[in-house]
């Protein structure tokens, strides 16, 4: 639960994935980087699992590329 950490990571995610047309991704890594800078924990925990299995999915796209 280190929120300042996870909002790092998600505000890379955030650019990358716009950067790679994933805008939809993108907005919701900006979501989830807003919950982090909030320390929102009731959003973070209950979307962090469906948010890691969509980047997961979009690794697995590129990768097979």
């Amino acid at each position: 639960r280190d929120w300042k950490q996870y909002k790092i990571i998600v505000h890379a995610l955030k650019s990358t994935s716009l950067m790679i047309g994933a805008a939809d991704f993108s907005e919701k890594a900006k979501r989830m980087e807003n919950a982090a800078k909030a320390c929102d924990e009731e959003i973070l925990l209950a979307e962090n699992e469906k948010f890691m299995e969509e980047y997961q999915a979009i690794l697995k796209v590129i990768q097979e590329y």
